[in-house]
This record gives C-alpha cells, sequence and structure tokens, in this order.
C-alpha cells in the first residue's frame, strides 16, 4: 500500500499502519488498527483504503467500529468460497436492521477495464486510479 499511500498524501492526511508480528487473528489486527484510528482521528472520521488482505481488514473494522469510520475503499478485496459467501449471506440478512439498510444506496462500485490486483501499477490503469481514488475520497470525506 506504500505506493497508494504515497499517491494520495498530496490531497490527503495519509497513515500506513503496519501490521503486528503479534497479532495472529483477524480480532487483533481489527484491535491494532482501532488503536491507530483512535490515536490519529481529528474531528472527522478517517477514511479507510484497504487493498487485498487490508480491504477486508477494513471491512471487518468497519464492522466492528462502524461509528469510528467514515468512507471505505475497497482494491482488489478478497474474497471467498461459494459456500462462505452464501452463509455471509445468509448472515448478513438476518443482522441487517432498517438503519443498516439505509446505508445501501451509499455504496459504489467502481470495476476499471483490464485492472489486475494492483491498478496502481497497471500501464493501462496508471493515469486513471489516483484521480479516481482522489476524486471519490474528496466527495465523500464529510
Amino acid at each position: 500500500m506504500a505506493p497508494v499511500a504515497r499517491g494520495l498524501a498530496d490531497s490527503f492526511r495519509v497513515i500506513e499502519p503496519f501490521q503486528s508480528a503479534d497479532s495472529t487473528t483477524v480480532a487483533a489486527h481489527v484491535a491494532d488498527l482501532h488503536d491507530v484510528v483512535s490515536s490519529h482521528r481529528a474531528s472527522m472520521r478517517p477514511a479507510l483504503v484497504g487493498h487485498s488482505w487490508g480491504a477486508m481488514l477494513a471491512l471487518a473494522y468497519a464492522a466492528a467500529h462502524p461509528q469510528a469510520v467514515g468512507p471505505i475503499v475497497l482494491v482488489a478485496s478478497g474474497t471467498f468460497d461459494l459456500a462462505s459467501r452464501a452463509r455471509y449471506a445468509a448472515n448478513m440478512d438476518a443482522r441487517m436492521d432498517a438503519g443498516l439498510r439505509a446505508y445501501l444506496p451509499q455504496l459504489e462500485y467502481v470495476e476499471l477495464e483490464r485492472c489486475g490486483h494492483y491498478p496502481w501499477l497497471e500501464k493501462s490503469q496508471l493515469y486513471d486510479f489516483f484521480p479516481l481514488l482522489k476524486s471519490w475520497l474528496a466527495r465523500n470525506m464529510r
């Protein structure tokens, strides 16, 4: 994520936390990220930008601390097998209340054409990725 952090640093305050070698569970990584967010948070809720495992961690963090986070950007997010996806969908449906359903229209999905796992390195997307990311963050940071 260092290239993404550098690419955003001219427009946003960027904090790139490093994962602790002592954290061996998702819950421990979420707790570590909460320590970082809590110690650096100013008056606005921070945006989380995660790539691959970091995208899954951003989602886990937002689920555990929904009031502590602002917009979330997931880049090349990891996925689960089909059985896990079905179980996840059933759990989400069971847990979803009217308050959470109100957030669903705010979700945006953007897929870059001919894009691999690292869009900031793809020649076909190199000049589109950062402007798109920066403009989305600027619109959604409140």
